[in-house]
């Protein structure tokens, strides 16, 4: 499967959907990891497709990026494959979000 494929196969099987709906949040998200977000690791088989996984949380995170229109270009202007080095997101010691910051972020809705 191509990359396209693999992120399209992966993104179904988080949201759920039997299509990723035109426009929709999450499939912006899941065009981004075909564009900005080219360097982050896509889970190479469906068993390693989950919400706990790289892959799942920088999803996760995009998804509601997209969901709430945030215009701020720099939330994620650090290298696109460590989401808990962006600017605005805070993790914790095992990798997992604790902290998404939206201030100065022109959210919209």
């Amino acid at each position: 499967l191509s990359r396209h494929e693999k992120v399209a196969q992966c993104a179904l099987a988080l949201s759920g959907n039997e299509k990723l709906d035109h426009n929709s949040p999450q499939e912006k998200a899941a065009k981004w990891f075909s564009q900005s977000g080219w360097e982050v690791e896509v889970p190479s088989s469906m068993r390693e497709c989950k919400w706990d996984s790289q892959f799942g949380r920088m999803y996760s995170a995009m998804i509601l990026r997209e969901a709430l229109q945030v215009k701020d270009p720099d939330w994620f202007n650090r290298p696109p494959h460590t989401i808990c080095n962006w600017a605005r997101v805070t993790c914790s010691e095992a990798g997992n979000i604790t902290k998404l910051s939206f201030n100065h972020a022109d959210i919209s809705g």
